[in-house]
């Protein structure tokens, strides 16, 4: 939303906070009349727990608000140490409760309540500040609602966001009382009511899934608090509490004696806390993303017996090891442990693996493993937990058969942090003693092998692994420095090469390619010499040589190579999808993009890149109907509805395509979105709307790079060929990566028959 600055206010003596706003929201002077008319109404919210708005103003064309300043720290710094008291838990719950009364008196929903946004003054008193995505409820006398922002989208932050919130409906003050049951469940536990590996996990699981009750994860709190956390975080707004006043009430009230009914929770693995009547009761597992992780040490002798089928264990999904270390900071060692566990496991050719990104969409959530195996397609379950003490761990496993929902083994292993991979390979190993896949000697060979790591190294490995699952920018910037402390401590440590060259791939879209793509191809040339058995440094190898080097043959290969070490590399089956769809050899694509699916099921992402093939081969009845079961499964999820959008424009069918567009361009501020909105405005005779979109991307262009890929679409669209041309070469020359898939993309056919496009095609590498 801005830049916040201290800066000293020579009129009244005083330090205060200066933000700067985006030029976007004041593009024109309408918009200013109504961020000022705004501006005025967040001033009169004059409350001890609310930060002041001492002014709004304007210099040099640069529109700004003056703030009160705040000498402290955050809520979610002081959160970084642990959670506090209950009494604490309490009063600061009462006190932004209070903050937001107030604010709803004056008819102003903050809409974007969290830990970051709630300061502590040096004496601890909170003070809620950043009203910059606020809503502003008509009060009596007035008209319409308003909204802080320039524009009335889905505005939040998603792991606080209310369910009415992500779906774009109507807002009001019980939305914000459900982020701030989220607030007061993390200050609670120490961890966030709802979790996910990507956004549409964590959305699903808002929108779907129970919380775990807090006095499962943290026994000593009282059933009253537990009570209350547990109904602002109700899925319907009518069943939360009717305001904020009521809210403040039940947390300043006494709680009656809970001595004699409060028992501690389990601490059995499988349940994170909850007693269960049966072992594997609440079996849970976690979601999305691509995982490169580590190799551990398996082996296996005999059959384990289910009693359907021919008994045997053929697919199974490994469940987030829960923390047990009584430190929310520790969960990244956990879910490190976790992903390592998965790919030692992974290296069995004959036994399915459920991938990260779809076993970690059940973290969190307490569904039963009967449940959680039909929807995998898995026919056991590894669930457990993990508790680290100073110097020691403890892991605690179960494998639980998932037809049944009965255990068929549990153990625990101890021993020294410094050995943590030889412990968790007899964890491995232990698992696969007890099932009976073929396993080939090269397999063999590579699963009994245990590496030495320095635990420190380690240690900042997994954080990264933990910062690169957040996808996001700042996650992946965070990895980076992660990746790069590990290589300090231990050069030779060649998962960390293969980290680092993930993290410079993802962050390729913020920094120059000619910067990025370089440091990605030396750390995995680095990665690859210390160990040629990495699989997944092959598989993202062959995407570099692919969209990058344009090097079809040496790509290939090395997809290949990363299959024929690891038959469950969700990344080497996508990657080769695309490949082969880039060649055009669209019926070999859906083969590798279907295996993915079958490791992946829960993914939204892998169904429906899935469907791109059938899009650019030309199958567009077929494509539409599979996207539309997509959207019907999930309307909000922006990637099904630009495939719909796309294969709806192709078959002719513009007006209903740009339909799609625009909400998945409205969703997602992406570059070259709104280029194939531009475009499909320009091929559907809206050459006014198209023109629009070459202004917006302009403006963009003198203060961020345009993707000229992007740029090439929309005059493609408009008819400007020689343009779009251009465009097409300036973005192989920026590595642009969209532009491999030109040789079979329908939107490019009125451009085939021009020499400079067949000259392109061969820079490429086709045509050859």
């Amino acid at each position: 939303m801005g830049e916040v600055f201290r800066a000293r206010d020579t009129h009244l003596e005083r330090d205060v906070a200066i933000k700067l706003l985006p030029d976007a929201l004041f593009a024109d002077a309408d918009a200013r009349r109504r961020f000022r008319r705004e501006a005025l109404a967040l001033s009169r919210l004059q409350h001890p727990h609310i930060a002041v708005v001492h002014d709004f103003a304007e210099q040099e064309g640069v529109p700004f608000l003056v703030m009160e300043l705040i000498e402290g720290e955050s809520l979610a710094q002081r959160l970084g140490r642990g959670p506090p008291d209950e009494a604490e838990v309490r009063r600061l719950g009462a006190e932004i409760a209070s903050a937001l009364a107030a604010a709803h008196e004056q008819g102003v929903i903050h809409r974007d309540l969290k830990p970051g946004n709630v300061m502590l003054t040096a004496r601890g008193q909170a003070k809620v500040v950043d009203f910059g995505l606020a809503r502003r409820l008509p009060v009596e006398g007035e008209g319409t609602a308003t909204t802080m922002t320039a524009t009335d989208s889905v505005s939040g932050t998603l792991p606080y966001m209310a369910p009415e919130q992500l779906l774009g409906g109507a807002v009001d003050g019980r939305t914000d009382l459900f982020a701030l049951g989220a607030v007061l469940y993390e200050c609670a536990t120490g961890r966030r009511p709802f979790a996910g590996a990507t956004p549409m996990a964590l959305a699903n699981a808002i929108m779907n899934h129970a919380p775990i009750p807090p006095r499962a994860l943290r026994p000593g709190l009282s059933p009253a608090l537990e009570t209350l956390i547990l109904r602002c975080l109700e899925k319907r707004p009518a069943d939360r509490f009717a305001g904020a006043a009521d809210l403040l009430s039940a947390l300043v009230a006494r709680d009656p004696p809970i001595a004699a009914e409060s028992e501690p929770a389990s601490v059995d693995p499988p349940s994170q806390g909850h007693r269960l009547q049966r072992p594997a009761a609440t079996v849970l597992i976690a979601v999305a993303s691509v995982a490169v992780v580590v190799a551990g040490a398996i082996w296996l002798p005999r059959w384990l017996h289910r009693g359907d089928g021919d008994g045997a264990i053929h697919a199974l999904a490994v469940l987030p090891l829960a923390n047990l270390s009584g430190d929310p900071e520790q969960e990244f060692f956990a879910d490190g442990m976790t992903d390592e566990l998965i790919v030692s496991l992974s290296q069995i050719g004959a036994l399915r693996v459920i991938p990260r990104s779809s076993s970690f969409t059940y973290k969190g959530t307490n569904k039963a493993a009967q449940q959680i195996g039909r929807e995998l397609k898995v026919d056991a379950l590894v669930s457990g937990s993990i508790q680290r003490s100073g110097n020691r761990v403890r892991i605690r496993a179960q494998l639980v058969d998932a037809s049944a929902d009965r255990s068929l083994w549990a153990d625990s292993f101890e021993g020294d942090l410094n050995d943590v991979l030889r412990l968790q390979s007899h964890v491995a190993r232990a698992i696969v003693e007890r099932i009976h896949p073929r396993i080939e000697p090269a397999e063999r060979a590579r699963l009994t092998t245990v590496r030495q790591v320095d635990p420190m190294a380690h240690e900042a490995y997994l954080r990264g692994r933990h910062y690169w699952n957040q996808y996001d920018t700042d996650g992946w910037k965070k990895s980076l420095d992660q990746f790069q402390r590990a290589l300090e401590i231990a050069p030779e440590y060649a998962e960390a090469y293969a980290g680092m060259a993930d993290a410079y791939l993802m962050l390729s879209s913020i920094m120059e390619p000619a910067e990025a793509l370089p440091r990605a191809r030396a750390a995995l040339a680095h990665a690859l010499a210390l160990d040629s058995t990495l699989a997944a440094a092959h598989a993202v190898l062959g995407y570099v040589q692919a969209v990058y080097d344009h090097d079809w043959k040496q790509a290939e290969a090395s997809l290949q190579r990363a299959l024929a070490l690891n038959r469950n590399q969700v990344t080497a089956y996508q990657n080769y999808g695309y490949l082969l769809h880039a060649l055009g050899r669209f019926d070999e694509a859906l083969v590798q993009l279907d295996h993915a699916r079958e490791l992946d099921p829960l993914s939204t992402y892998v169904a429906t890149m899935s469907l791109w093939p059938l899009n650019q081969g030309r199958r567009y009845e077929e494509a539409i109907a599979r996207a539309l079961a997509l959207v019907a499964a999930d309307t909000s999820a922006p990637l099904p509805r630009f495939i719909l959008g796309q294969a709806l424009c192709y078959s002719g069918r513009h007006a209903e395509g740009i339909v799609e567009l625009e909400y998945v361009a409205r969703r997602e501020n992406v570059q070259v979105l709104q280029g194939w909105l531009g475009w499909a405005y320009g091929v559907g005779g809206r050459s006014a709307d198209a023109q629009r979109v070459l202004e917006e991307l302009g403006v963009r262009s003198r203060r961020e790079f345009v993707n000229p890929f992007a740029l090439g679409l929309v005059h493609l669209g408009l008819g400007h060929n020689d343009e779009a041309i251009r465009q097409l070469e300036q973005a192989i020359d920026a590595q642009i990566e969209e532009v491999v898939f030109i040789n079979v993309d329908p939107a490019m056919d009125p451009l085939r028959a021009h020499p400079r496009f067949q000259q392109l095609l061969r820079r490429l590498g086709f045509n050859e």
